[in-house]
């Protein structure tokens, strides 16, 4: 399988910063699917945790819900800690990303 093209980050350019950052996602990096997540604030730091659930097994709805009711297990699958300066940053990035019109429509 062929690599995207690693291309520098295009953030915001002073005489400070001649040195180009290359993002790069290795080829056997694994992705989980994130249900639930948890923000923590720290004196200097944000750290935000990403949890899967786990719904019970069980044979049929009934058992399932039965099941259910006694608690249902969420594995903390990632967690990112950013620095409290920087968050603001993250979370406008994000929010970007949603408030993009969708493409085709």
């Amino acid at each position: 399988m062929e690599e995207a093209p690693k291309t520098p980050s295009e953030g915001p350019k002073t005489e400070e910063e001649i040195v180009p950052l290359f993002f790069n996602v290795p080829v056997g990096m694994a992705s989980r699917y994130a249900h639930h997540m948890l923000v923590q604030m720290g004196e200097f730091e944000v750290t935000i945790s990403f949890f899967e659930v786990f719904p019970p097994l069980a044979m049929d709805a009934a058992a399932q819900l039965a099941e259910a009711r006694k608690g249902v297990r969420a594995d903390c699958i990632s967690r990112v800690t950013i620095a409290k300066g920087r968050y603001a940053e993250f979370v406008r990035a994000l929010t970007s990303v949603i408030e993009k019109p969708e493409a085709g429509k």
